[in-house]
């Protein structure tokens, strides 16, 4: 069973990223093979002619905005005849089908179709009748299929443990931009639709150095967003990782030739300790920048993979740390992903 063979670029942001400010995104890159980290994308490719297979489930709470900061902050704008939106999300989830192929022994192409829910889209709103008051509008729920993601890992070094591989992809606009709110049935703004509506280029490299029991891995991507076909534009992405992992039960990955792949004998027991962040740049619309959007985040998290045979499951908690957004924004407050996938 080849255990340390990766599925690349099974990246949980790709379809997500469609909002103007961290808090209406949920997680960053995500590793959905048998082996491995589970955010931080590994330098292992799959072995030529190897399929795997994931669904990955992904689910960020919020410390959301109260009505009466959303109404004071409304007021506020108007007043200074600033031109501002101030919107509110409870949560975000997706869950997505992963698909991962090896094409030769150094190179793996991935596919990802992502569903996407964010509940309780609330936003504030001021009146202009004097006195000048707030009002919070219940948008409701926006859900539906997001962007699909195609991702391409080049592995162009494999030396003594130490990998090194180059990251490149596209995420289409195949993402549902229709979705109208609760409310007032108008059509939800592009930052709340599960697609993006724009053409997206990815580009990145991992790296994966394993010793024994223990494997480090390093990943960055940066994604350079498109404009939509209203002219808006959701804002470069840049997400990176640092992940330590260790084999607590099974063999640690050996070779039996040089040149074959890592593998493993019988199931496996691995321990993950990752730093994950993510920034994003601010939502251009036409004529404006939203001061209210964008920002960096950086989670801890820690979490497991238990792998038997060719079937692996994962799970991840991810707390933020060190947090940085621009405006007035919701906040993450805590991030839980879990999933399966089959190598065959």
């Amino acid at each position: 069973m080849q255990i340390k063979s990766t599925a690349a670029a099974v990246a949980a942001f790709a379809a997500l990223a469609v909002a103007p400010a961290y808090a209406h995104h949920a997680g960053a890159v995500g590793n959905a093979s048998t082996s491995g980290p589970i955010n931080t994308l590994s330098a292992s490719t799959l072995p030529e002619g190897a399929f795997v297979a994931g669904v990955q489930f992904e689910q960020t709470n919020l410390d959301t905005l109260s009505d009466t900061v959303l109404e004071d902050a409304a007021v506020d704008a108007f007043l200074a005849a600033e031109d501002e939106h101030f919107h509110s999300v409870e949560t975000l989830r997706t869950i997505a089908l992963t698909l991962g192929y090896g094409v030769t022994d150094d190179l793996t192409v991935s596919l990802r179709v992502p569903f996407v829910a964010r509940d309780n889209i609330r936003e504030g709103h001021a009146h202009d009748i004097p006195p000048v008051t707030g009002e919070v509008h219940r948008l409701g729920d926006a859900t539906g299929i997001g962007d699909i993601t195609l991702l391409g890992q080049l592995r162009v070094l494999k030396d003594d443990g130490l990998e090194f591989a180059a990251l490149f992809g596209v995420e289409m606009p195949t993402g549902e931009t229709g979705e109208h709110n609760a409310e007032d049935g108008e059509l939800f703004d592009t930052e709340f639709q599960p697609g993006s509506d724009s053409w997206d280029f990815v580009f990145g490299a991992a790296a994966t150095k394993r010793v024994q029991r223990w494997s480090f891995d390093a990943s960055a991507l940066y994604t350079i967003a498109g404009d939509a076909s209203n002219d808006v534009n959701l804002g470069d992405r840049f997400n990176y990782g640092l992940a330590a992992t260790y084999r607590v039960i099974g063999m640690e990955a050996h070779e039996h030739a040089p040149g074959t792949h890592a593998h493993s004998d019988g199931n496996a027991l691995d321990l993950v300790l990752e730093l994950n962040g993510e920034w994003h740049a601010k939502q251009e619309e036409p004529g404006e920048i939203d001061p209210n959007s964008g920002g960096h985040v950086l989670f801890l998290s820690p979490g497991a993979r238990y792998t038997i045979g060719t079937v692996s499951a994962f799970a991840s908690i991810g707390v933020p740390i060190a947090e940085h957004h621009n405006g007035l924004q919701d906040e993450p407050a805590i991030r839980f992903e879990t999933g399966v996938a089959l190598k065959f």
